[in-house]
């Protein structure tokens, strides 16, 4: 077996560790109904935007700034969580009857931020 390749799913980190230990290869690719693949980790660990993509990470407690680097996110029990939101502009924006009043599309999936621009998928707004 070459590679374990994860749709959408939130392992916890142990299980991240254990696969990391015993030599197991995991691809990780985030998409959506609406957008198709819109993260993956082909050369990091962590999630990063597919090329010419126009996403942010809004956080959901409203009181930081989008893409702020959470110090040691991968280790905090209680690290920030950001929305991913596909912007207006980006290519794959889905059709407007989806998205908020100002045209971007706001997915619902909910992420740490590990470093700048890579990401670690935690799950669903509505879980």
């Amino acid at each position: 077996m070459d590679e374990v390749c994860l749709m959408c799913i939130a392992l916890l980190p142990e299980e991240e560790e254990l696969a990391i230990e015993n030599g197991i290869n995991l691809k990780n690719i985030l998409g959506s109904t609406e957008c198709a693949a819109m993260l993956c980790n082909l050369d990091s660990e962590h999630l990063c935007a597919m090329p010419e993509t126009s996403y942010e990470f809004w956080p959901i407690d409203g009181k930081k700034e989008a893409r702020e680097v959470t110090a040691n996110a991968q280790n905090a029990a209680h690290a920030s969580l950001f929305e991913l939101v596909v912007l207006l502009q980006s290519a794959d924006c889905p059709d407007p009857s989806v998205c908020d009043p100002h045209g971007n599309y706001r997915t619902g999936d909910l992420f740490q931020e590990a470093n700048p621009r890579q990401h670690i998928f935690r799950g669903y707004a509505d879980d």
